[in-house]
């Protein structure tokens, strides 16, 4: 999620000059000058926005994706009904077959293909709007790229009609295609909603996911997920997909009949045996080492042999917090500390779900208040305040920014929007990695340079009494969004840890660990999204204009495991997050470091 983002910015432009050497303060002056002059020009900053958009994780970039298809859609009909078939136009075919499927079966109104062209043409639908259905939606967002990658991008192989190409041309021109690579992180993306959500075949092929939003997979997408989930070796997820196809199929009515027509079910058969031999070497080489961080590793509780064996029909995932016992009982010198931080993504998995995991005590005992405390400019207008956890403190703040404010930062970096990155504890890109460990899109903003922003941060610095103005007080706004599917595992927000902290340059070792995430909920969420502390059992969900605040260091200054946290997939919907990281050291007469237990409550005291 986004306070679930851990990698790093300087901002070169601000500087301690207090303890310079004059000579130095001349060119220091010369550079800030020529950088806030770019940042006025630029507004975002993104130090990848050279690469390929993500198609899967950028919003805007799946926006345009939808709207290049719209614009090719009106010639590939004509070409389908008004020419002479041919043979080589089954492919045509069924590219409309599965946009029909996909983009008009959840519609209110019934409407064949051509009378949807109609009202599109005559822009009695709009474009926006189909667009903003397609990205909210896990299925149709992945079958739009597929369609991509499978036909539209090899358009002129299908069909010799030079209008066709003509338009073709023209859209590619206009709009970046997407990748193999973007279809992949795509399937992923539902890899991760069933492991999570925990769905049934049924539920993908109706597209019933907890809410009726309909348009679900065919049997053939199902087959392409298993092949790439069998690549991964997320072996438990293939096989399921590999026998629930085989099992439709098999049905005297099959639900997919002319999917099912076009599969080799031989082949298939031969698919899950070899898969389940795969699983079965795999289980039986386990060890902890192999374990991932999410809740359910990717093969079941015993070997399965074949599919005629009870073993494989009475199938149930080996789970994390069932290994641990055994984990401990051979390596006792285990802290409970490293058995939080592996337990940690089974509780996440399960907060993701709506399962209650406090005590009705705990949860009676937290509450909501008003407050003007923290500066008088609130005593009119008192800030509303919701706690989430007394000790450490995680308090959500609601109403703080307008819609107007959120639009204003969204248009600042739509276009900058790519895959985000983490610190890397290895190699030389100071960029940091990709991970499906993370998967979003994000941006920054010089909020302390571009005037129209500042705002912000005085804001935040009214609202948790610390310094953030400084170049040595805050880093500078993260904008990230998540489209469904995209998550990000549970993982701390401080950036003073194992090996990563070998890498940072002097700069940001001045400046200190980030001592307080400050997190604002820029959307609402129709379904998944929220925040997951599973240490803490508690589980924050998006409240558009709203902002959730943590420290992430101990009194002491070490690293606070407790608000460990991690952003739940989201299931329908988009997901918009802004984060502010507040650094220790320009906070010394603030949040002096503590070493005594009785002084503890003190140090966390937040707004009240």
């Amino acid at each position: 999620m986004g306070a679930e983002e851990t990698d790093y910015k300087s901002n070169p432009s601000r500087c301690n000059t207090l303890s310079l050497h004059w000579g130095v303060i001349s060119i220091y002056f010369i550079v800030s000058f020529v950088v806030i002059f770019l940042s006025q020009v630029t507004g975002a900053f993104q130090p990848y926005s050279h690469t390929d958009p993500d198609f899967a994780a950028s919003i805007h970039h799946l926006k345009l994706l939808v709207l290049a298809e719209l614009n090719l859609l009106p010639s590939i009909f004509y070409v389908a009904n008004k020419e002479p078939y041919r043979e080589n136009d089954e492919p045509i075919k069924l590219y409309l077959d599965d946009f029909t499927s996909s983009n008009l079966k959840s519609l209110k109104a019934k409407i064949s293909l051509e009378q949807f062209i109609f009202l599109l043409n005559s822009s009695y639908i709009k474009e926006d709007i189909v667009a903003n259905d397609v990205v909210k939606h896990p299925f149709k967002s992945y079958r739009t790229i597929r369609r991509f990658v499978r036909f539209i991008g090899k358009l002129p192989e299908f069909t010799e009609n030079e209008d066709l190409i003509r338009v073709w041309n023209h859209t590619r021109k206009l709009y970046k295609f997407p990748k193999e690579s973007d279809l992949n992180a795509s399937m992923e993306s539902i890899i991760r909603l069933r492991q999570v959500y925990r769905f049934s075949i049924n539920d993908i092929l109706e597209g019933n996911l907890e809410m009726e939003i309909g348009s679900g997979l065919s049997i053939r997408h199902m087959v392409e997920i298993a092949d790439h989930s069998c690549n991964l070796q997320l072996y438990s997820h293939a096989i399921d997909l590999y026998y629930g196809v085989m099992t439709k199929c098999s049905e005297s009515q099959p639900r997919s009949f002319q999917d099912c027509s076009l599969l080799d079910l031989a082949n298939i058969a031969v698919k899950l045996n070899d898969v389940i031999k795969k699983h079965d070497n795999l289980l039986v080489e386990w060890n902890d080492d192999l374990a991932p961080p999410d809740s359910s590793p990717h093969v079941f509780d015993d070997i399965l042999d074949n599919i005629t064996s009870p073993k494989f029909l009475s199938r149930k995932p080996l789970q994390i917090d069932h290994k641990m016992d055994e984990l401990l009982k051979t390596k006792s010198e285990l802290s409970q500390l490293y058995k939080d931080m592996i337990v940690s993504p089974f509780l996440y998995e399960k907060l993701c779900r709506g399962e209650q995991l406090r005590d009705k005590a705990v949860i009676a005992s937290l509450k909501c208040y008003y407050s003007h405390k923290s500066h008088p400019i609130y005593t009119i207008g008192p800030l509303k305040f919701e706690v989430h956890s007394e000790s450490p403190p995680i308090i959500q703040i609601y109403d703080i920014i307008s819609d107007a404010e959120i639009s204003q930062l969204q248009h600042e970096v739509q276009e900058e929007m790519r895959q985000s990155r983490t610190a890397s504890a290895e190699g030389d890109d100071d960029l940091g990695i990709t991970s499906r460990y993370r998967t979003s899109a994000n941006a920054w903003i010089e909020d302390a340079d571009i005037s129209k922003f500042t705002y912000l941060n005085e804001r935040i610095a009214r609202i948790t009494g610390l310094n953030t103005t400084g170049y040595f007080s805050s880093e500078i706004v993260q904008i990230a969004a998540y489209n469904p599917g995209n998550h990000y595992t549970p993982h701390s927000d401080a950036i003073f840890e194992d090996e990563i902290i070998k890498r940072l340059p002097e700069s940001e070792l001045q400046r200190g660990d980030r001592i307080m995430t400050f997190m604002l909920y820029l959307s609402h969420v129709e379904k998944g999204g929220g925040t997951g502390f599973p240490t803490l059992k508690t589980v924050i969900h998006p409240v558009k204009g709203s902002a959730v605040m943590w420290f992430n260091l101990n009194p002491d200054g070490t690293v606070n495991y407790n608000v460990l946290h991690g952003g739940c997939p989201v299931l329908y919907g988009t997901k918009w997050i802004a984060n502010k990281w507040i650094r220790s050291n320009d906070q010394m007469f603030i949040k002096r470091c503590l070493n005594k237990r009785e002084e503890r409550e003190h140090y966390w005291e937040m707004p009240n």
